[in-house]
């Protein structure tokens, strides 16, 4: 029951939030200390990575509109890959990854790789509601992230 209460919450307090500049810097570093606290935590990896994913999403499309300015679709696919890169490459020399293999893939790049795209798929849908329905990227973002969340909970 207390779960069900605190993704009422979560979901209801997502809904109802005020316009807000999506992928700001202090929503960036928000997001990366929240999977560090979780980790620390002992949260699921596979709940961490998704998070994680989502992260490398908003800190790539940060730097594309302070870098880019959205002006070169190319560039941007470029910091996608690299922030992922930059990510993945080094857990793997520092030892961080598990070695809990989904699909021949450890469970924590899974994950990253599932946010990370989820996160990618999930702005281009919400790109392409009208303005009047009042959502926001990250509104949409963040509800969808909490429902893989509950269901990767469950699942791995």
């Amino acid at each position: 029951m207390k779960i069900a209460l605190i993704v009422f919450a979560i979901m209801m307090s997502t809904l109802l939030a005020q316009p807000s500049l999506a992928h700001c810097p202090l929503c960036t570093a928000a997001t990366g200390t929240a999977v560090m606290v979780a980790r620390f935590y002992g949260v699921n990896d596979s709940i961490v990575g998704l998070w994680l994913g989502a992260f490398i999403i908003s800190t790539a499309l940060w730097m594309d509109r302070v870098i880019n300015k959205n002006e070169n679709p190319g560039l941007t696919v470029l910091l996608v890959f690299l922030a992922l890169g930059l990510t993945i490459i080094p857990f793997y020399y520092a030892g961080i990854v598990s070695y809990h293999m989904i699909f021949g893939i450890d469970r924590l790049t899974l994950s990253i790789l599932i946010g990370a795209i989820l996160t990618l798929l999930v702005l281009n849908v919400a790109k392409s509601l009208p303005k009047k329905i009042g959502y926001q990227s990250i509104v949409i973002t963040l509800l969808t992230l909490t429902l893989v969340s509950i269901l990767f909970l469950f699942w791995w």
